[in-house]
């Protein structure tokens, strides 16, 4: 076979890779909300606090007394369509990104570990009052889009950068609005936040540049970010620490409820 002078094909990019990625469970979790509020006002209408109660609401009392199951449940329960609606947004918006960056599964661990500790802030620092809502579990899953650009910072450079700082603005101004509007739990919103950041911080996906072929002449001089995901060992870990810090906080709350 006579040889070609003809350039190689380039292989698609990281970023084009991540684009075309498919995002099942940030669409399955859109789904599972969507269901879970017609299911609500079917049977009593999601603004309806017996109905939200009955349906696994957040309510600190409860928790105190052993209902434990109320720290995940409200996360799939909205108060209203437009609470669903600006929730959806936000998973649609940066779901779909942290998923094609971490992995379906490891967005999913991220996605209701975070909503957890959402729930469990509220619970600490809100003696009373129901709560609903994903906006925890999707601050989180913000959180883990800044673990990554963060720990990425090295690669990514200025682009790196600049998102953060969107990201920072775009926390800041929900977070000034959550305290400056009545009915909205910000404790739920920096507790899935933290909580987002710091499990993705441990399995957070290295961005490294590694050498292509294009054409013969030009082989090994031209880079192109590779996405590397951590070992299972270390989600593992993560999970375990996560579960593990869940149980002590809760009983630690418990035992002290309501905290003033």
């Amino acid at each position: 076979m006579l040889p070609s002078n003809e350039p190689r094909r380039l292989q698609p990019s990281l970023i084009e890779k991540i684009l075309a990625s498919p995002t099942p469970v940030t669409w399955i979790l859109l789904v599972v909300n969507l269901m879970v509020w017609a299911g609500l006002e079917l049977s009593g209408g999601s603004t309806s606090v017996p109905n939200l109660l009955r349906w696994g609401a957040k309510f600190g009392p409860a928790i105190a007394d052993g209902e434990y199951w109320r720290l995940f449940t409200p996360m799939f329960l909205h108060i209203g369509f437009a609470h669903l609606l600006t929730n959806s947004l936000g998973l649609i918006i940066f779901g779909r990104l942290v998923e094609r960056y971490f992995g379906s599964l490891n967005f999913l661990l991220i996605y209701l570990l975070a909503g957890v500790f959402g729930n469990i802030a509220s619970y600490a620092a809100l003696s009373n009052g129901v709560g609903a809502g994903a906006s925890g579990a999707v601050f989180g899953i913000i959180g883990a889009y800044g673990s990554f650009l963060f720990r990425n910072r090295s690669t990514t450079g200025s682009m790196a950068q600049s998102t953060l700082g969107g990201l920072g603005i775009i926390v800041g101004i929900n977070l000034i609005f959550g305290f400056s509007v009545s009915g909205i739990d910000n404790w739920a919103h920096i507790g899935g936040l933290v909580g987002g950041f710091l499990i993705a911080y441990g399995i957070v996906p290295r961005a490294v540049s590694m050498p292509i072929e294009v054409m013969e002449e030009f082989a090994g001089n031209i880079y192109r970010p590779v996405l590397i995901r951590v070992p299972a060992l270390a989600v593992i870990e993560v999970l375990a620490v996560s579960v593990i810090t869940i149980v002590a906080t809760t009983w630690v709350i418990g035992t002290a409820y309501p905290i003033r």
